[in-house]
């Protein structure tokens, strides 16, 4: 189930769903779904710190007024968002994630998440490090992308709940057990920074599960969508899509092994070096 950690002078507010102000606050906040709330998912300020992981902060919309936001920041002095999907801030001025000042010589990390269908998705200070992320309509950084998450559930019918959880041909969490989506695959799979830990996703048949993290909230947790390794060969195919595709006019993915191009020990790049060095040397 969700699990938050809350230290003392963090308090939380009807309006805001996380509230916090302070030199002496400071929570860790993990694998927690913050939604639904009046204008704010999280407010933090005045030389507070925030650690925020594998948490979901969604559709906080519930307001009259024409602004609301996923995660809104002033005068901060340490940050910490990491494989968090935010999402669902529509009104005219909303914000996905908004940094509007930090303390001098303030720490900030904001890596591996998914922040989508914001009317704006960030706005933070020139300078600040953001990487590994998939933003809407950001660009620049380390790794970053801007492509279509591809969430299972994000505009549910009457009845249905929102889902934020990867599409993957290869397995979905879903309720307790593990559905497929036919020839669909999240970019946001195998996308995380490289040499993150990833050891909670389940391992696909090869055991590597792609060697890689999964952006957003369900990062490097047992509900992390499969990566896809058809042939078998240990190599993820998502990693061959990312680096390979295109080259030597072979086909995306090798299904059904046909192409020995795809195999551990050819050289598809022609680089000098084996496809499983390539992949090896890239995580």
């Amino acid at each position: 189930p969700p699990r938050s950690t809350l230290f003392p002078y963090t308090t939380l507010f009807r309006s805001k769903g996380v509230s916090i102000s302070g030199s002496n606050a400071s929570p860790s906040i993990t694998e927690c779904e913050i939604i639904n709330n009046i204008k704010y998912g999280v407010y933090a300020e005045s030389d507070s710190s925030l650690s925020l992981r594998n948490c979901v902060i969604a559709n906080n919309d519930n307001t009259s007024t024409n602004y609301s936001y996923g995660i809104d920041m002033y005068d901060i002095r340490e940050i910490h968002v990491v494989n968090c999907t935010i999402v669902g801030h529509t009104k005219t001025q909303s914000r996905g994630v908004r940094i509007r000042s930090l303390e001098p010589s303030a720490v900030v990390e904001i890596k591996n998440n998914i922040v989508w269908g914001n009317t704006t998705n960030i706005e933070a200070p020139s300078g600040i490090s953001v990487s590994y992320c998939c933003i809407g309509g950001y660009s620049g950084g380390i790794g970053n992308i801007s492509s279509d998450p591809l969430f299972a559930n994000p505009a549910p019918q009457p009845g249905e709940q929102y889902d934020y959880h990867l599409k993957s041909h290869y397995g979905r969490y879903s309720s307790g057990t593990w559905v497929q989506d036919t020839n669909v695959y999240s970019p946001c799979i195998d996308a995380g920074a490289p040499g993150d830990d990833y050891f909670q996703e389940v391992d696909m048949p090869a055991g590597t599960n792609g060697g890689r993290i999964n952006m957003g909230a369900y990062g490097n947790t047992p509900e992390a969508s499969k990566s896809v390794d058809y042939n078998n060969d240990g190599i993820s195919d998502i990693w061959q899509e990312r680096y390979w595709n295109g080259q030597n006019g072979v086909p995306l993915f090798d299904r059904d092994n046909a192409n020995t191009a795809w195999a551990p020990f050819t050289d598809y790049n022609q680089n000098g070096l084996y496809n499983i060095y390539d992949y090896k040397l890239s995580l």
